[in-house]
C-alpha cells in the first residue's frame, strides 16, 4: 500500500555524570563537576521513506546542555568567594541545541549512489553560558547550513 517503505525512528538518553577535579584545578581541587562535555540528554526523531533505491531522511536531533570549561585561576576563584559567589560561577556550558537534517540518497546501480545532505536547516546557534548568568550568553556561534551533494562507488 501507500506506506510502504515509510518508518518513524526515535530514541532518547538521559545521563548523570560526575568527575572530581584533580590537583592540577589548585583552588578547586576535590570539587565535584559534571564530566566535560556530557550532555544530561540527546535525542532525536526520524522520519524515512525507503524504497526502490531512494532513502530520504528527515532528522530532528537534540543535544542536551554540558560542562565545557572550568575556571580555576586563585585570584578568579578568591573573587568570587569575596562576592559570595559558587566558585563554579564563571565555568563555561554549551546550551541545549536542537537541529534539523535532511538526506537523500539514491541508488544508481548496486554498487553506484549519489547522495544530498542538508545539516542545520534551520540554521540553529550554538550558546556558551556561565553558571552565574544563565539566561545571558558569553558566547553565541551561528554554526550556519551546510549542504553537501556527492557519488559514492562501492567495489
Amino acid at each position: 500500500g501507500f506506506w510502504n517503505g515509510f518508518g518513524v525512528m526515535s530514541n532518547i538518553a538521559f545521563f548523570e555524570s560526575e568527575a572530581t577535579l584533580s590537583e592540577e584545578t589548585r583552588t578547586r581541587a576535590g570539587e565535584k563537576v559534571r564530566m566535560f562535555r556530557q550532555p544530561d540528554m540527546t535525542a532525536n526523531f526520524m522520519l524515512y521513506y525507503e524504497k526502490h533505491g531512494l532513502l530520504a531522511r528527515l532528522s530532528y536531533n537534540v543535544r542536551g546542555e554540558y560542562l565545557n570549561l572550568i575556571q580555576s585561576g586563585p585570584a578568579l576563584v578568591q573573587q568570587l568567594v569575596d562576592m559570595g559567589a559558587p566558585t563554579n560561577a564563571y565555568d563555561h556550558h554549551f546550551a541545549r541545541k536542537t537541529q534539523l537534517d535532511l538526506t537523500l540518497r539514491y541508488r544508481v546501480t548496486p554498487n553506484f549512489q549519489v547522495f544530498f545532505e542538508g545539516i542545520n536547516l534551520t540554521n540553529e546557534s550554538e550558546f556558551r553560558r556561565s553558571a552565574f548568568s544563565s539566561h545571558w550568553p558569553r558566547f553565541m556561534q551561528y554554526t550556519d547550513r551546510m549542504f553537501v551533494i556527492g557519488a559514492k562507488w562501492n567495489l
